[in-house]
């Protein structure tokens, strides 16, 4: 078994024994959510792990997007905000997700597996196309990463009476 496929074997057996699935896929210059959830795989509080996965990609991302932005010239990150002016598909199925997963030159997802919290990402930059937003690994990487940040923005301003503000928390990434 190569490199590749044991790691697309791992990534698919984790994708697929998640309870929960959230993240941003840079698919031909355009970026797919996933957005998968097993509501029956929780005791309670479904919507409480969805908010704090945007909790944790604010809080991990915000200051990426920031860095990136005072780093690169305004025109480059101009163009990649340009090309992702559309509404992004969303992918709600396990099996889709490995699937996008799987074609992507880009990825940050956040996966919670019988409570246990993931982080997967990754910039496949011996893939990467000749395009505005796909050929430099840095702005790849921001382009997943401004997406997402500007969706969890607008999804965390939508706070649910159902989902307790206290039970919200941080994933702890360090160790």
């Amino acid at each position: 078994m190569t490199e590749d496929s044991s790691r697309h074997s791992s990534l698919e057996s984790t994708l697929e024994a998640a309870r929960l699935v959230y993240g941003v896929a840079l698919v031909d210059d355009q970026p797919t959510f996933l957005e998968c959830i097993d509501a029956d795989a929780f005791d309670d509080g479904h919507e409480t792990a969805l908010y704090t996965a945007f909790n944790s990609v604010g809080a991990t991302l915000v200051p990426f997007v920031h860095e990136t932005e005072a780093e690169v010239s305004e025109e480059r990150v101009s163009t990649v905000v340009r090309a992702l002016e559309e509404e992004p598909p969303r992918v709600t199925s396990f099996d889709r997700a490995a699937t996008t997963v799987d074609t992507a030159v880009s990825y940050y997802i956040l996966v919670d597996v019988d409570g246990d919290w993931k982080r997967l990402r990754n910039v496949a930059s011996d893939q990467l196309p000749n395009s505005p937003v796909s050929s430099d690994p840095q702005l790849t990487k921001y382009a997943v990463a401004v997406t997402l940040v500007e969706e969890t923005s607008e999804r965390f301003a939508e706070f649910p009476p159902t989902v307790d503000a206290e039970d919200v928390e941080l994933i702890d990434w360090s160790g």
